[in-house]
């Protein structure tokens, strides 16, 4: 039996004191756009899976600690990570973190949800082979 095959990710719920500051946030990381936009919930895609993000009234949010992202360059994290300070520049918030970490970056959103953007798996893979040869042009 292969069940394992036919078993994806439907939605992922991120509840949030304030949706739309949430959403505003990884729309500017991002770069989505919402296919539903209520009152109750604010519907996106990104790479094939799909976020909700609800509001939430109680005091301590129930949330996911934890979230990583794979970028293919250090250019790419290094763009992200002026992006995420210009946002929350523009936004007049000071209440945010972010910082180094081996092979990346860790931040939080809005809702105070960690974040971390570190290179691919196949980044890392090909830094690391490409690493032990010879810098000698005729080994390419």
């Amino acid at each position: 039996l292969e069940l394992g095959m036919a078993i994806k990710f439907g939605e992922i719920f991120l509840y949030s004191h304030n949706p739309e500051k949430l959403f505003h946030f990884l729309s500017h990381l991002l770069n989505i756009q919402a296919h539903e936009y209520t009152e109750n919930k604010i519907r996106f895609s990104y790479q094939d899976v799909d976020f909700v993000i609800r509001p939430s009234e109680s005091k301590k949010l129930s949330r996911t600690s934890y979230f990583s992202l794979f970028a293919s360059s250090f250019e790419e994290i290094e763009d992200l990570k002026r992006n995420i300070e210009f946002y929350y520049y523009k936004e007049g918030t000071k209440k945010f973190s972010i910082s180094e970490i081996e092979g990346g970056i860790e931040f939080t959103d809005p809702d105070e949800r960690k974040w971390s953007v570190v290179l691919g798996i196949d980044s890392l893979h090909t830094l690391s082979s490409a690493s032990n040869d010879s810098f000698d042009v005729r080994n390419f």
